[in-house]
């Protein structure tokens, strides 16, 4: 027969309560045969003659234990059973919350008593998890939605194309701007899910794979170059890439640096009205790069949601991009022990990208001073 954590709490409190009483009783009758013996014996060294019931005392006090004794074990079990009740409560009104809870929200929250005791601590580290668990669940929910609604639309785009192209025939023409079209499409759809993939790495802890020590000066340098072109490429021939480097060493993997300052190049480039300027410093153990650009900065009300997934300034995401480039930035920021962070400028927004690294000492020359202009 399955027991209730009361009831043994029940029992092993008259437990305790029996073993007290045959102790005790046990010490008390001992002490009354020691005595009555030593009365004896002191009877017999003076000559008298000792009393006939001389062990009366100690049957009668084992009389009385054994009357007493089992009424105090059944008020005890009775007591206990009362105690364990009022201090289970917060456990039973737990249970209650959580059958009335619903998984699929994790909409729970275990009680505290207020006593500030074991069960308040517990519930409360216990609230704390189950807090975090469901900011997990919504960002898990919201990416899955958002990123349902940005692979919808290539794919839509995709299959119009493809219909339009096959209702009827078509010239050579026609079929290469549709072609072109899905082509486009396509290679937006494989860029969304290549950074799908990177996050989903980044969250398993394996985004990281590989590490080698490299000049972060030749990665931001190539970067720089490949976001001149892009941005000449965009149509902002007017734009200005300005790069001031230093002689730092970082551990890690190249391509994902590369990969982490170009994206941050990119949100510059789309937003600057014409400079942007990437300035890379430390102090000898930490390399600093900023990237700043002299646009329209950021809403206030955007800055605690800067860093997450999907991400835009335009609620209608009509412009260009994902909105994942500085979740993902950041993503390969933190695989390398380092940080991206927003920091606070006068005009224009500015991103500051620290890394752990080692600097070289200069060699007779001061560190290069580059200014890129497209056009």
């Amino acid at each position: 027969m399955k027991r209730s954590l009361r009831a043994h709490l029940a029992i092993m409190f008259a437990a305790a309560v029996a073993i007290a009483l045959m102790v005790t009783g046990g010490a008390v009758i001992g002490v009354l045969v020691l005595q009555a013996r030593a009365e004896r014996a002191s009877d017999l060294s003076q000559d008298r003659q000792p009393e006939e019931d001389e062990f009366g005392a100690v049957r009668k006090a084992a009389a009385a234990m054994a009357i007493v004794a089992p009424l105090a074990i059944a008020g005890a079990a009775l007591l206990g059973l009362a105690l364990a009740r009022r201090a289970l409560a917060p456990m039973r009104e737990a249970g209650r919350r959580a059958a009335a809870a619903r998984a699929s929200d994790l909409n729970l929250t275990l009680p505290k008593t207020g006593a500030a005791d074991e069960w308040d601590e517990l519930a409360g580290t216990l609230n704390s998890l189950l807090e975090d668990a469901r900011g997990s669940l919504l960002r898990m929910r919201r990416f899955t939605a958002d990123a349902a609604h940005e692979l919808r639309t290539p794919v839509t785009t995709i299959i119009g194309e493809a219909e339009v192209a096959l209702r009827r025939d078509r010239g050579v023409e026609e079929l290469r701007s549709a072609l072109a079209t899905v082509k486009t499409e396509g290679e937006r759809l494989a860029t969304l899910l290549e950074a799908l993939l990177a996050l989903a790495r980044a969250d398993a802890g394996t985004l990281l794979a590989s590490k080698t020590v490299a000049s972060l000066d030749e990665i931001v340098a190539r970067s720089v170059e490949r976001a001149r072109r892009r941005a000449f490429e965009s149509g902002r021939a007017s734009l200005q890439l300005e790069c001031v480097g230093s002689n730092a060493l970082v551990e890690g993997n190249p391509v994902l640096l590369s990969r982490a300052v170009e994206n941050l190049l990119d949100n510059a480039i789309r937003h600057a009205r014409g400079r942007v300027t990437v300035t890379l410093g430390g102090d000898g153990q930490v390399a600093r790069l900023r990237v700043a650009d002299d646009g329209p900065g950021v809403p206030p009300e955007l800055i605690p949601e800067l860093f997450q997934r999907f991400v835009r300034g335009d609620a209608a995401r009509t412009g260009e991009g994902f909105g994942l480039g500085l979740a993902i930035s950041r993503a390969i920021a933190e695989a390398h022990h380092g940080s991206l962070d927003f920091r606070p400028s006068a005009s224009g927004a500015v991103f500051e990208l620290e890394l752990p690294a080692k600097f070289l000492p200069p060699q007779g020359a001061p560190p290069h001073d580059q200014t890129f202009t497209s056009g």
